[in-house]
């Protein structure tokens, strides 16, 4: 049985194309890659989804569309109740070095 802790990263996305591949590229290549990455996207316009789906082939991410916007908390709060890790860890907090 492996004692291993599962780590969820969350990330809440609008309108993030510019950068979006950036970030992906930083969490999928660190030396413990997360379990799982769920994304929710606050109904972008832009090619966001597009890069998000590219991702979800590639490495398995999970992400959601929201069909209204929700707003930043909301979104977040979605994207942490749709992970199951032990950690959870949102985006913005991985600069404090998690891994």
């Amino acid at each position: 049985m492996n004692s291993e802790k599962k780590v969820s990263i969350v990330m809440a996305t609008y309108n993030g194309s510019l950068h979006l591949r950036e970030q992906l590229d930083s969490i999928y290549s660190q030396t413990r890659i997360p379990d799982e990455v769920v994304v929710v996207d606050d109904n972008s316009t832009d090619g966001t989804l597009k890069i998000l789906d590219e991702y979800h082939h590639k490495y398995g991410l999970l992400y959601l569309k929201n069909k209204v916007n929700l707003g930043v908390s909301r979104n977040f709060e979605k994207a942490i109740c749709n992970c199951c890790g032990d950690y959870i860890i949102q985006k913005r907090e991985l600069s404090k070095t998690f891994f």
